[in-house]
C-alpha cells in the first residue's frame, strides 16, 4: 500500500527524509483511526453479544499486543501517598534454613516477602564547651565577649534541646516532669 525506498543514492537525503516523516503521519493517522474504530468494539461497556464473532480473536491480539507495549514501570499498582515508604539505606536478607516448628530443612521457594521498617537511631547527646573570647572597646569604653552561634542567652541547652521542649509543652501538651522523665531515659539528659 504504502511503499517507499529506504535508501536511493540519487535522492538527497533531506528529501527522502521528508518523504519518510510524511508517510510515518500517513500510518499514524491511519493506525489511530483504526484503534478508534476498534475502541468501539473492545469498549468494556460493550455487551459482548455485540462484538462480531469475527473481531473477537482481533481484540484478544490487541489486548495482547497492548500489555506487551506498556512500560514495565506501569506495570506495578500506583501507590497511596500516604502509604509510600522512603528508599531504605540498607537491605537485609533474612534467610531461614530449617523449619522453626519441628528443625526439619526446608525447602527454597521462589517467592520472598518485603518489608520496610522506618525505626529511629540511637539518639546521641552532644556536650559541647564553647570559649568566648572578650575584647575592649577604645571608642565607648565597653567590654563586649563573643556569640555563642545556635544557642539562647544563659540557657545551658542547646536549640534542638529547646526545640524538643516547646514542641512537647506547647504541641504535645506534656507536663514538665513527662518531659523531664523523656529527656532522662530517652535521651540521657539530665
Amino acid at each position: 500500500m504504502y511503499t517507499t525506498s529506504y535508501f536511493n543514492p540519487s535522492k538527497n537525503f533531506k528529501e527522502e527524509n521528508k518523504e519518510l516523516r510524511e508517510e510515518n503521519k500517513k500510518l499514524r493517522t491511519r493506525v489511530e483511526k483504526l484503534e478508534n474504530e476498534l475502541r468501539k468494539y473492545t469498549n468494556e461497556n460493550t455487551p459482548s453479544s455485540m462484538v462480531p464473532p469475527f473481531l473477537k480473536d482481533l481484540e484478544k491480539k490487541v489486548d495482547k499486543e497492548m500489555k506487551d507495549e506498556r512500560p514495565k514501570d506501569d506495570a506495578q499498582p500506583k501507590q497511596n501517598a500516604r502509604n509510600s515508604r522512603p528508599e531504605p539505606d540498607k537491605i537485609e536478607i533474612h534467610k531461614i534454613e530449617t523449619c522453626p516448628d519441628c528443625g526439619m530443612t526446608l525447602t527454597k521457594r521462589k517467592r520472598t516477602y518485603k518489608r520496610i521498617v522506618i525505626d529511629i537511631k540511637n539518639i546521641e547527646t552532644e556536650t559541647t564547651e564553647h570559649i568566648s573570647e572578650t575584647g575592649h572597646c577604645s571608642n565607648c569604653d565597653n567590654v563586649v565577649k563573643a556569640e555563642v552561634p545556635n544557642t539562647l542567652p544563659n540557657i545551658k541547652y542547646g536549640i534542638n534541646v529547646v526545640s524538643l521542649i516547646s514542641v512537647m509543652s506547647i504541641g504535645l501538651n506534656v507536663t514538665t516532669n513527662g518531659i523531664s522523665s523523656f529527656l532522662k531515659d530517652v535521651i540521657g539528659i539530665r
